[in-house]
């Protein structure tokens, strides 16, 4: 943690060694501490287009972490958020259901999570995931 801590000072825009922070906050049980991190990019607004600043990715990757910390219920709120925020992108919607059923699964609703998956294969049978 301190390592990737320290690399990010020297390089503040990239938002993989964000990414890994997070993660590696949330395999040390401080999991909202690594959401935050997160959560701060959706706050702030960029007029330059940037994985920083795209809600989806954002909520994608929260719900990940969510996952991550065996949190079905917060993974499945913002796997939804991440739907909602796919719009009209079906490869988007596509991994915000992939998430959603993997949610679903870890909070033991393993026939929701089949009917997601179903949901996905029938309203793109030539699915490219």
């Amino acid at each position: 943690l301190s390592t990737v801590r320290a690399v990010r000072k020297n390089f503040a825009d990239d938002y993989s060694l964000l990414q890994t922070e997070a993660a590696i906050l949330t395999e040390l049980g401080r999991v909202e501490e690594g959401v935050a991190l997160i959560k701060n990019l959706i706050k702030q607004k960029s007029s330059v287009p940037s994985a920083f600043y795209d809600d989806f990715i954002n909520y994608h990757f929260i719900s990940g972490l969510y996952l991550q910390a065996k949190n079905p219920k917060k993974a499945i709120a913002n796997a939804r958020k991440a739907y909602t925020l796919a719009q009209s992108n079906d490869v988007r919607k596509q991994l915000a259901n992939l998430l959603l059923a993997n949610a679903q699964h870890l909070s033991g609703n393993y026939q929701l999570a089949e009917s997601t998956l179903r949901g996905i294969l029938k309203q793109t049978p030539d699915n490219p995931i």
